[in-house]
């Protein structure tokens, strides 16, 4: 046993002098690997950093796992409706505020229409909101105020805009200012919270009406059907499936559907929107993977060349060994081991380059930064495993040279 233990670790130094001595050879191997290694990690590390920063996102408009969203409309998620969309009414709202599992609950309007501060037009959405608003979506002012309950009862004609539409009409000075909608002016009396974008969706690019005002002066709807309303729930009393299934039942039996009639809203949750918001990552980054996977395939293949070149190179050395009572398992295990060497120090190398693509590309493109640790390790495996598929070859070819070369 001792001479066994011996005789490896004697395998492993001899495997270790030639990794230190074929710099070259381990140079072009490692290079072979190391692009597609980095490839992979910053590829999920990037696709991670944006599910995780969708979540953040809602979580930041109080819109977690506790919390989700009644459209007006059926049809296929945030897609147009398919049914009628002025069934929901107010009536349904005070009918949800008595479930027991509700602890707080808002509702809305909203359109997209053209404002303008006089010489400048753009599109954006207009909401119509309660006083319920910032505590609802955890959504403030920071500048000026909100709206008040004589702003609501005189539907006065006064609004709030987004930090997109303040930075881009008023070059960050909105508060006092007048702006037009659909036609009419309004005073904007505060700037609301930026609370950023992800992807193509601008949160900061809206602006807020007292909901009687957007009604009557700007919607100019025939009755006061809403387009939305946030439900925040106590999960500790029901889960979501439960409370998506009551919910389900009293809307549509409140709105008169007949058993083969569609639903006419739609009940939306974060996990919906987060992959709803990521679907197009996730698309691109599992495409790159693929491709990340065959870049290493396709370096592993490299690497078999290069090993059977550093073996011709060092036939006569493989024989001596063999001469001086080598064996060629001796000689097999030795050549496994610098081959899966080389591709655990590209998995190593590769690593902590694809999580500095990914940090850079993250600080530039304003992403959350995921730092993969669990799934470097899996990286390690894998490229552990390259290296005992892809090391077999050359090193039974190394163990089967002769030492008869030597008298040659």
């Amino acid at each position: 046993m001792v001479f066994l233990s011996n005789r490896f670790y004697s395998i492993i130094r001899e495997a270790i002098s030639e990794l230190i001595n074929s710099k070259v050879y381990i140079v072009f191997m490692v290079c072979a690997l190391f692009i597609g290694v980095s490839a992979m990690i910053a590829v999920y590390s990037l696709g991670k950093g944006f599910e995780i920063q969708v979540l953040k996102q809602l979580e930041s408009f109080n819109f977690g796992s506790s919390a989700f969203l009644i459209l007006a409309g059926g049809g296929k998620f945030f897609g147009p409706s398919t049914t009628r969309s002025d069934t929901l009414v107010m009536e349904d709202v005070e009918v949800l505020k008595r479930l027991y599992f509700v602890r707080d609950i808002d509702y809305f309007q909203r359109s997209f229409l053209e404002v303008s501060n006089g010489k400048d037009t753009r599109t954006t959405m207009v909401f119509g909101v309660t006083l319920n608003y910032p505590r609802v979506n955890n959504w403030g002012v920071s500048k000026g105020r909100f709206f008040t309950p004589q702003d609501m009862d005189s539907k006065a004609k006064v609004c709030i805009v987004g930090a997109d539409v303040e930075d881009e009409l008023y070059k960050g000075d909105a508060v006092g200012k007048t702006i037009k909608i659909n036609g009419v002016n309004f005073l904007i009396v505060g700037v609301l919270e930026r609370k950023g974008a992800v992807g193509s969706f601008r949160a900061d690019d809206r602006v807020l009406l007292p909901i009687t005002t957007a009604n009557s002066r700007v919607f100019n709807r025939n009755r006061s059907y809403l387009d939305g309303v946030k439900v925040i729930f106590d999960d500790k009393l029901a889960d979501l499936e439960t409370i998506k299934a009551l919910v389900t039942r009293i809307l549509r039996e409140r709105h008169k559907l007949s058993n083969d009639e569609p639903d006419d809203f739609r009940i939306i949750t974060p996990e919906q929107i987060i992959a709803f918001r990521t679907q197009v990552s996730r698309i691109v980054t599992a495409f790159l993977l693929v491709i990340s996977v065959i870049t290493i395939i396709v370096g592993g293949i490299v690497v078999i060349n290069i090993m059977y070149a550093n073996i011709e190179d060092k036939s006569r050395i493989i024989a001596i060994r063999m001469a001086m009572g080598a064996s060629p398992r001796d000689i097999f295990i030795h050549y496994l081991f610098v081959v899966t060497s080389v591709t655990f120090i590209s998995g190593i190398s590769g690593i902590f380059g694809g999580m500095a693509l990914s940090a850079i590309i993250s600080k530039f493109a304003n992403l959350y930064f995921y730092t993969p640790v669990g799934f470097s390790f899996l990286v390690l495996f894998i490229m552990t495993l390259v290296g005992l598929f892809f090391g077999i070859f050359p090193s039974r070819k190394a163990s089967k040279i002769p030492p008869g070369i030597l008298i040659r």
